[in-house]
């Protein structure tokens, strides 16, 4: 009996606590990851869901991976901040399977959890990775309560692509033909990916290049490693062909986004 995983995967991408000017001004766009903030003092602005939303102390707002959104200090602010990937099923995101709130009103352990989530990121210690989780998971909670059960947001037939998502996760740096895929679904080649792009929005081609996108976008944030590196273990010819496929996905090369990654 096909058992569908219900296990939520979390990576802390960069985790900080800053104090912004007043006037200070960011945006994000396409970027492969979701932010979540939290506001110590001060006060500003953001625009989001075609909305403008006065920032106030003591709430935490999340921000999903590649959507617009604009942030305006109105005055400075005190914020502590983090970028992260969640997944569910191997390879599907979290916040595309679920609605969730973009803002929720801090609990009393907020200021602590994201102490630790800082002081933990980046640690090498296998204790410090699973502190940081922890407390990324539980800021998180609160946001997805309402929701279904993981295995009620997939389709019922959805675990026979649980070994293809397997594969693809465990085989992006090698080449990932569509027919093999296809083969592991024991389905045939053109029905199979029409029921993909079904279940994941993206043709199985498509999907693996945003995948190794996503992994590159990661290691970018994560790890020193040259862009040579970085494309060799995600799948990438070159540098050059990592560099082309970056910015045309999500508007900025890599070095671009490495530098603005560390921002807010």
């Amino acid at each position: 009996m096909s058992v569908l995983p219900t296990e939520i995967n979390l990576t802390v991408l960069t985790a900080h606590r800053s104090l912004l000017g007043a006037g200070w001004r960011g945006e994000g766009r396409n970027e492969p990851f979701h932010r979540l903030y939290f506001l110590h003092g001060g006060t500003g602005r953001m625009r989001h869901h075609g909305r403008f939303f006065t920032l106030q102390p003591g709430w935490l707002y999340l921000i999903p991976g590649c959507e617009l959104f604009e942030m305006l200090g109105a005055k400075s602010m005190d914020i502590s901040w983090t970028h992260f990937q969640a997944r569910i099923w191997e390879g599907l995101d979290l916040f595309r399977a679920f609605s969730c709130p973009f803002a929720l009103k801090a609990g009393g352990m907020t200021r602590r959890l994201f102490a630790d989530l800082i002081r933990n990121w980046r640690g090498e210690a296998v204790s410090e990775t699973l502190l940081a989780k922890g407390s990324l998971a539980l800021l998180l909670a609160p946001f997805c309560a309402g929701a279904d059960s993981v295995a009620a947001a997939l389709d019922p037939a959805a675990p026979r692509f649980a070994e293809v998502i397997r594969h693809i996760e465990g085989h992006l740096a090698q080449p990932v033909p569509v027919e093999a895929l296809a083969k592991l679904a024991k389905l045939e080649t053109a029905y199979f990916s029409e029921q993909f792009k079904k279940r994941f929005g993206l043709p199985p081609g498509r999907y693996v290049t945003r995948r190794r996108l996503e992994s590159a976008a990661r290691l970018l944030l994560t790890e020193d490693f040259k862009l040579e590196k970085i494309a060799g273990r995600t799948g990438f010819c070159d540098a050059f062909h990592l560099s082309k496929s970056f910015k045309k996905e999500y508007g900025l090369s890599p070095a671009e986004f490495r530098l603005r990654g560390v921002l807010p």
